[in-house]
């Protein structure tokens, strides 16, 4: 685990994605890289490190069907989605919420999908909102 999580500091980025024998990464932050990681098919039965879950990033890898997680900071509702869905998480801190950018409230990404309960809804609800912040 330590040697994964190195290589996300060392290399400056935002996931990695071991499936079988291939490593996917992504340096864009926020859930636009697991979005197109779903969107690839590669999230099934991977093991994911991300630099930070929040509730947004924890349904799009419940939708995605990951095997397991390993993350520094993850929210409550994310820790929460993922246990219920008995998907392995590691982590190193959780917090009530995940931050937005400007550090004034709620990632916006999270706060959209905070009271969904359904992963297809909420990916179609992710889907529209990054599309609008493009």
């Amino acid at each position: 685990m330590d040697r994964k999580y190195k290589l996300l500091q060392d290399e400056k980025l935002s996931c990695i994605i071991y499936k079988k024998e291939q490593v996917y990464t992504a340096k864009t932050s926020g859930i636009k890289p697991i979005m197109e990681f779903l969107e690839e098919g590669i999230l099934e039965n991977a093991f994911v490190v991300d630099k930070v879950i929040g509730k947004a990033a924890a349904m799009l890898m419940v939708y995605g069907q990951v095997k397991e997680i390993y993350t520094p900071l993850i929210s409550t509702p994310a820790l929460s989605l993922l246990q219920q869905n008995n998907i392995p998480v590691t982590y190193e801190k959780e917090v009530p919420y995940i931050i937005n950018r400007k550090k004034d409230g709620m990632c916006i990404m999270e706060k959209a999908v905070l009271n969904c309960n359904n992963v297809k809804e909420a990916y179609h609800i992710l889907k529209e909102k990054l599309e609008h912040l493009s």
